[in-house]
């Protein structure tokens, strides 16, 4: 067969040079369809593949692409990655320990001197071979919070003794390639793979706190990267606050109910707390944010002007005023609240511990001036006392919170 180019057309040469290749023989016959796509992925033309060569072949073997998955990964051709993905594919098989360890090793084997390399190096006592557990010793060390036990599981001692670890697998296998794109700086990449993990709005949150990390944790020097980590920072932020937003006009409580939603992954933490650890203000300006805020303020008042709470704690009847309170109803029958059940979620509300704990330091200020200036004598007076047992009271508080 002949393939003929024209030269003056608008054509590209290096595609008619691959189509040939591709159409051409061997001594063997018809080129393989797996070789013909593993010579589109070295000459980076995802449109021959997706013309040629997915049409050829609708459906592959299992574990027939996971090696040029790899490969499309540590060399960040995300265009690949999608046709791997839309073709058959199955990231869940794909990814397991083992193969996340061979790219965090493999990123940092092909460029040495990286940011992510020296993280690495630092968290594993300048070992040469990285396992899962010094990722997450990192992720604790840059993000506060990490918890996954494929990555605890992940150890030399364990890797040697018993094989099984490596072919653990994730539960968002796209939240862990996420995160090893985000460090190792393939930043198109990360946010395909944002757009197809399972928890949206939590790994943008997450994702814009980690590059709020690396940024800080990176010399003023590298201004170039850190130029880099800031700017896909925002554009991960931009991503949380236009997804909340849309959920926000689409449904406010399943809105709320996304931004209130704990991910064990680290550890416990809402979407608030992972915003309030990046310092993400503008996730916590969106609406949603803030409903869920003033929602968890008040928890069960659907109603609750702040003069009828600071009278309230003082005098308890209010609360069953139904035109200054209004408590939420209980379970899908909306049944109302007993008296006892309205008196219990009143006090163990944040806004009323709020201004009984801020009424009652008032008074003990206005008490102690008062000891200090005008009752203060030789032998102690009853207002000293009670001054003095106040002062323990504060102390042994602060010291149960130093304890928690």
């Amino acid at each position: 067969m002949v393939t003929i180019f024209d030269i003056n057309s608008n054509e590209e040469l290096d595609r008619y040079i691959l189509y040939a290749l591709l159409t051409g023989k061997t001594g063997d016959g018809e080129t393989s369809l797996l070789d013909q796509l593993k010579l589109a992925l070295l000459w980076n033309r995802p449109d021959i593949a997706e013309s040629h060569i997915f049409t050829a072949q609708p459906t592959w073997p299992s574990g027939a692409l996971e090696d040029l998955m790899t490969i499309a990964l540590l060399e960040e051709k995300v265009e690949f990655v999608q046709q791997f993905v839309v073709n058959g594919l199955v990231m869940a098989d794909y990814l397991n320990v083992k193969t996340l360890r061979h790219l965090y090793n493999e990123a940092c084997r092909m460029t040495p001197n990286s940011h992510m390399t020296r993280l690495l190096q630092k968290s594993s006592h300048h070992q040469y071979v990285f396992y899962l557990v010094h990722v997450h010793q990192l992720m604790e060390a840059v993000m506060r919070k990490h918890k996954d036990p494929p990555y605890l599981a992940d150890t030399l001692e364990a890797a040697t003794t018993d094989p099984s670890v490596g072919y653990r697998t994730f539960q968002d296998p796209y939240q862990e390639l996420l995160l090893w794109a985000i460090l190792s700086r393939r930043n198109n990449l990360a946010q395909y793979l944002w757009q197809r993990s399972e928890s949206p709005l939590s790994c943008a949150v997450a994702a814009s706190s980690l590059y709020k990390a690396l940024w800080i944790s990176l010399g003023a020097k590298n201004t170039d990267i850190r130029s880099e980590y800031w700017a896909n920072m925002e554009v991960f932020e931009k991503l949380a606050s236009d997804f909340l937003q849309q959920c926000y006009n689409h449904d406010i409580m399943n809105a709320m109910g996304l931004v209130e939603r704990r991910n064990a992954k680290w550890g416990d933490l809402d979407c608030l707390e992972l915003a309030l650890l990046g310092n993400n203000r503008k996730l916590i300006s969106t609406p949603a944010a803030q409903a869920s805020i003033e929602f968890s303020w008040r928890r069960g008042m659907m109603r609750a002007p702040y003069y009828a709470v600071f009278f309230a704690n003082f005098l308890p009847l209010l609360i069953y005023m139904p035109r200054i309170f209004r408590f939420q109803k209980l379970g899908d029958n909306r049944d109302d609240l007993t008296a006892l059940q309205k008196f219990m979620v009143f006090y163990m509300s944040p806004i009323s511990k709020f201004y009984l704990h801020s009424t009652c330091f008032v008074l003990f200020l206005l008490l102690y001036s008062y000891v200090v200036l005008f009752d203060f004598k030789y032998e102690m007076t009853i207002g000293e006392k009670v001054v003095l047992v106040w002062m323990i009271t504060y102390v042994l508080d602060e010291l149960a919170e130093v304890d928690l």
